[in-house]
């Protein structure tokens, strides 16, 4: 049985904070409200092969993205919003987008 608490912070997608010891408690709310701001960034998982992703976030800024396949880095076309990241490849493909 493990002392880990986790805490799940209500944005878009939701995330999960896990606090392994006290140490970790008297941050816990400076990671939620970094998370809640988007200035620690997130991971998209696409996990069903789409041509376009479409991934909301909660920048309020234009986010730097970094687009991985297979475990490799992949360079593609990305176009984002304060609100939005659109990513664009020549074939449907499954991956990851990590958003900071």
């Amino acid at each position: 049985m493990s002392d880990d608490i986790q805490v799940v912070v209500q944005v878009d997608p939701p995330t999960t904070v896990v606090v392994r010891d006290t140490a970790d408690y008297g941050n816990i709310l400076e990671r939620v409200e970094q998370l809640e701001s988007g200035t620690l960034g997130f991971e998209h998982i696409q996990s069903t092969p789409q041509s376009i992703w479409t991934i909301s976030h909660v920048f309020g800024r234009r986010p730097n993205v970094q687009i991985y396949v297979a475990g490799k880095v992949i360079f593609t076309d990305v176009s984002s919003t304060t609100t939005q990241v659109t990513v664009t490849f020549p074939t449907p493909i499954a991956g990851i987008a990590v958003l900071t």
